[in-house]
Formats: structure tokens, C-alpha cells, sequence
């Protein structure tokens, strides 16, 4: 396939270095088997000679572990792809009960339970309606762990994401004089799992015009187009 990057980016392969790990599956799936998704997050960072794009999955892992996923792509990278599964993005309180027992058994009431979000106990006592609102199904579906990460991620949005200097310090760009071009929540996700890439997506293609440009006002993305809240994923 020929990939078409946007004029002025030449030198920068930011669609082609994208599709690459696309096509080797080093890129995120938002519909990975392993994970049950809650949220997604990208953040564009920039310099005039270098550009970093960083992905944040926060899901419930091989339904034993409430992570945050990092994946980063970028032209000074030494090791482009995934990066951390960064795993206490929710604790253990400490008047709670255990997340997970020793046998695996889900130990948090759904409608009462405690939890450490950044250090700091909270007391949550979700009603149905606060899961409706959330778009969680309370009685079916999927399990215990990704219905309250769900909702965390409605009560509580960007909280559970890392901040911008713990992303470069992961990616090892820490002392790069990178500055934050965009922060985006939603956009158009290829379907990794049925081999689209990237490059097929205008919301990516505009992003890799923009970064190059490097002109935020240039990147386009319409509400419309976008398909990256966890309920596009559930039944894929």
C-alpha cells in the first residue's frame, strides 16, 4: 500500500512509521482481547525536528488488573510502540477489601466500594442510575472490574490518565524540548484486529498535516467521526 503523507513531511515518515506498527500489531487495538477497554487518550508533542505522538489505554487487563496502557511512535524514538503497562492507576484502599483475592475472585461491591485514585481514598456508592449514565449495564455484560473502571472514567474524566511529564519521562524524552501541540479524546481509531491502518483514517492523516505544519488549527476531526469511546469496541 502506498501511504500518503502530507506535504512538508518528507523527512518525518509519521504515517508510514504508524502503519508500520499497524501492521505488526504494535499499535493500539481497541478491541485487543486481552483488554476490556474504559478510555483512550492521545497526546501530540512537538519540536521543530521531532515529533511524538503517545496513546494511554486505560482498561482492565486479562480481567485481573485495572491498567494504563502506553504506547508512543515518534522520529526520536529508540524503541517506537508499546512502552508501559503502567498497573496502579487504581490501589487498594486502605480500610478496603483486596481487588482480587488469591484466587482470582473480584473482591469490590459494584454499588459500594472503596479505592485509591492518586494516592487518596474514595468512597463511591454508585446507584443504577450513576452506571446508566454511565452507559454500563449493571446486571450484564462484561464483568465486575471493567463496570466500575467505567464509571471512574465517567465520574472522574482525565484522572486516571498520567501526567504529560510522567508520558515523556516513559518515552525517554524527558530532556527533549518538546512542547504539547494536541491532546485529544476522540478521534477516528483504525480497526487494527481487520488490518486498517492509520493512513486510512482522515483524522490521523490531518493530524500528521498538522504536526508537520506544525500548526494545531490545521488538525481536523469531527464529533461525528469519532469512534474511540469503549462503546464502539464492546461487541467487535
Amino acid at each position: 500500500m502506498t501511504h500518503q503523507e502530507p506535504p512538508g513531511s518528507e523527512n518525518w515518515e509519521i504515517l508510514p512509521q504508524l502503519d508500520r506498527h499497524a501492521e505488526t500489531y504494535d499499535f493500539p487495538m481497541l478491541n485487543n482481547v486481552d483488554f476490556k477497554l474504559a478510555a483512550v487518550r492521545l497526546v501530540a508533542f512537538r519540536s521543530p525536528s521531532e515529533w511524538l505522538l503517545v496513546f494511554q489505554e486505560i482498561a482492565v487487563f486479562r480481567l485481573q488488573r485495572f491498567v494504563n496502557a502506553i504506547s508512543a511512535y515518534g522520529n526520536r524514538l529508540s524503541k517506537p510502540g508499546t512502552q508501559l503497562f503502567k498497573d496502579d492507576i487504581l490501589r487498594v484502599s486502605t480500610h478496603g477489601p483486596p481487588l482480587w483475592d488469591e484466587e482470582g475472585h473480584f473482591g469490590l461491591n459494584p454499588c459500594d466500594f472503596l479505592i485509591q485514585i492518586g494516592g487518596k481514598d474514595h468512597h463511591f456508592t454508585p446507584s443504577r442510575q450513576d452506571y446508566q449514565a454511565a452507559g454500563v449495564d449493571l446486571e450484564g455484560g462484561d464483568g465486575g472490574p471493567i463496570k466500575i473502571l467505567r464509571l471512574l472514567v465517567h465520574l472522574l474524566p482525565g484522572e486516571l490518565y498520567a501526567t504529560d511529564q510522567y508520558l515523556l519521562r516513559v518515552c525517554e524524552r524527558a530532556d527533549a524540548e518538546l512542547e504539547k501541540f494536541l491532546q485529544l479524546d476522540g478521534w477516528r481509531h483504525p480497526d487494527i484486529a481487520d488490518d486498517e491502518l492509520p493512513s486510512e483514517s482522515p483524522c490521523f492523516r490531518s493530524l500528521a498535516e498538522a504536526l508537520s505544519a506544525g500548526d494545531s488549527n490545521l488538525y481536523e476531526c469531527p464529533p461525528e467521526h469519532w469512534n474511540t469511546h469503549w462503546s464502539n469496541w464492546t461487541d467487535l
